[in-house]
This record gives structure tokens, sequence and C-alpha cells, in this order.
């Protein structure tokens, strides 16, 4: 959520973000939106954000960020 009223997936630049819905959960219903985050005012865009938390899996192992 960047403004406070308007949900977008924010999605890493490898993925077209017309075909992302499955990156998230089925309970995310209000992202309604995705996006790659852009060139201009990422730093804004970050401290603003709402971030879900990474799961990172190596060797069996999980690491949550």
């Amino acid at each position: 959520m960047i403004c406070g009223v308007d949900y977008v997936g924010i999605v890493p630049q490898e993925i077209f973000p017309r075909y992302c819905r499955l990156l998230f959960s089925e309970d995310d219903e209000q992202i309604i939106d995705f996006m790659n985050l852009g060139w201009e005012k990422t730093g804004k865009i970050i401290a603003v954000a709402e971030w879900y938390p990474v799961e990172i899996k190596a060797n069996k192992m999980k690491i949550r960020i």
C-alpha cells in the first residue's frame, strides 16, 4: 500500500506485472494491480510501502528476512 488507499503488488523487475497474481496469497484480494518498482522515487516508495516477509530457501534451510 503506497498512499494508504491503494493496494498494489510490487514484483521483481524480471517478472511482468500482468501475470503475477500467483505470487500473492489468495487472501490478498484487495491487491488489484501489480507493478515493478520503478526507477523514480524508489526511496519514497520503499519507505511507505507495507512489505511481506521474504522467505529464502537454501539447502533445506528456511530463513525469514
